[in-house]
């Protein structure tokens, strides 16, 4: 992607709502996913495609957010050359507002648009590529809805062109699940007002009404909802029943090994942990404490001894004590995965 005038945005200023208490006190792009916050993976896998520039909207929390992002365009301007852009809004507003908001730092260029809160394992160029190919003003990254029915909204035509974008129905299969992932050109992009809206409503539809190309590139690949506590849970499980570091490695959650910074443990042989287990930086697992199967104990939580944990993460400020199965815990809350 790099050199092609492509420019990308990460939408990261909504409440997360989804995702209380931990929303109250955090904005939710720093949700750690196996000590990792959420919006670390997209920036990285958009400075990795070659991505230069980078802009992110904040709002909810943003005084908490914007340290972290500083601290995240150091590296990137290290590591890859990225310029990171960050818009405030005083007041949110919406996918099609955050976007016209933060029109100055890419008018004129393709704009490629990625939510902060999913993880996924496409390759974006090759989103960029067909989206070049076809001639598209606008290109939304489409998942066939294998194993994702529930969330089935886009109808395509044969030629991939959106036809619709509506209400989840589970029983077409002919439509697509909307990932979240897409590009626009300026004739898309500059429909959008300066004010809350649904890059939906003010973008894609009034684009397709007007005869501009709006395609949908749909394909099957790994990609997730991190920003609900069953949607992390699940992704967080499916890391480690992956079954070994080389699967880790070479499969749909490679990213997740190359930025993590604890021990993901596949093997037997560590007193007190059955795997798989992840276990971060500086946790101690006494020795009168049992944890795993399938267990992710984040950075900055506590196992008291005696603790049995199963099924289950522990974010961090947890203190696990007891029993612990199929839950979540985070600073003196827990829920049930049951």
């Amino acid at each position: 992607m790099a050199g092609d005038g492509c420019i990308a945005m990460v939408l990261a200023a909504g409440f997360g709502s989804r995702l209380e208490p931990f929303s109250s006190k955090y904005p939710k792009p720093l949700l750690p996913f196996f000590d990792v916050p959420l919006i670390d993976y997209t920036l990285f896998k958009l400075a990795r495609s070659g991505i230069k520039t980078i802009v992110v909207n904040l709002h909810h929390r943003a005084e908490v957010l914007q340290p972290h992002l500083d601290a995240a365009a150091q590296r990137l301007n290290t590591e890859f050359g990225v310029t990171l852009h960050l818009s405030f809004e005083e007041e949110i507003l919406g996918t099609g507002g955050g976007l016209a908001r933060a029109k100055k730092f890419y008018d004129g260029s393709s704009l490629l648009v990625v939510n902060s809160d999913i993880f996924f394992d496409f390759h974006l160029p090759d989103l960029l590529s067909y989206h070049r190919q076809t001639g598209a003003s606008a290109t939304a990254l489409l998942h066939d809805g294998s194993g994702l029915e529930h969330l089935r909204s886009t109808l395509t035509d044969d030629r991939g062109r959106i036809i619709s974008i509506g209400k989840a129905d589970p029983q077409n299969a002919s439509k697509g699940v909307f990932a979240g992932v897409y590009l626009l050109e300026p004739e898309v992009y500059r429909l959008l007002p300066n004010r809350k809206c649904s890059v939906i409503d003010a973008g894609f539809r009034p684009a397709m009404r007007s005869g501009l190309p709006v395609q949908g590139c749909r394909r099957f690949f790994n990609w997730q909802d991190l920003g609900t506590w069953r949607g992390l849970s699940s992704a967080v499980f499916a890391v480690l029943n992956t079954g070994s570091l080389s699967a880790l490695a070479e499969g749909p959650y490679r990213e997740v090994l190359q930025l993590s910074p604890g021990r993901f443990i596949f093997e037997s042989g560590e007193a007190g942990i059955t795997p798989p287990a992840y276990i971060g930086p500086g946790v101690q697992i006494p020795e009168q404490s049992a944890a795993g199967p399938t267990v992710a104990v984040c950075s900055g939580s506590r196992v008291q001894p005696g603790a049995t944990l199963s099924g289950s993460l522990l974010l961090p400020g947890s203190v696990a004590e007891g029993r612990i199965a199929d839950s979540i815990l985070w600073e003196g809350w827990s829920t049930l995965l049951t």
